[in-house]
């Protein structure tokens, strides 16, 4: 082409490719406070919306610790929970920290019907909840009187057949239960069965 510098143009090029480098990170600079004001903002509504069910202490023993101190205060546990407690994806964690959980229904969270477990933790963490760690739920049935059946929402851990499960609490015949529900997917959960989440901070 008759006129055309093609040094100029790379040079232009260049310019223009460092302008537009330059307007992202001013970009992603005035985007970084806005998430986190939407994660904040996120976390407020859910604490508004899920008033805390119990505040309680977790963390700082170990698998025996745990197993004992249920066993002191006369809590049952099932056949399969023992398993999963003694099982290699069982971790507790050395450090101690006080947290808030919530226990909304199927319904709390909005939906009509039934719904899933995978469905239940996707809409939870929607509205900013966060899925229990595994030990939170032998602390909470050693620290919990209630009898009331909840399932702990959390990863799930796979029992000596291979099947996946959650840890429960409930009570039955006066006493007071940590015990297992199945984590199939196929499993659908009433409107009003409850799970037990970690509030998020």
């Amino acid at each position: 082409m008759e006129g055309f510098n093609k040094k100029a143009f790379d040079e232009r090029v260049g310019e223009a490719h460092e302008e537009a480098l330059k307007v992202n990170a001013e970009l992603d600079s005035v985007n970084a406070p806005i998430e986190e004001i939407k994660e904040k903002k996120e976390v407020a509504e859910s604490k508004e919306q899920f008033e805390t069910w119990q505040t309680i202490e977790t963390g700082g023993k170990s698998k025996d610790e745990l197993k004992t101190e249920l066993e002191e205060k006369g809590r049952k546990i099932g056949v399969l929970a023992n398993q999963l407690l003694d099982g290699e994806d069982f971790k507790t964690s050395e450090s101690k920290e006080r947290v808030d959980f919530v226990r909304p229904s199927v319904k709390d969270l909005g939906f009509e019907d039934t719904a899933t477990l995978e469905e239940v933790c996707e809409r939870a963490e929607g509205f900013g909840l966060e899925l229990c760690h595994a030990e939170d739920a032998p602390h909470l049935r050693s620290q919990y009187d209630g009898d009331e059946s909840m399932v702990v929402a959390m990863k799930k851990l796979a029992g000596p057949d291979d099947s996946l499960n959650v840890f429960s609490l409930f009570g039955s015949g006066g006493e007071l239960w940590l015990g297992t529900n199945s984590a199939h997917p196929g499993i659908r959960w009433n409107a009003d069965d409850r799970f037990v989440f970690r509030q998020s901070k």
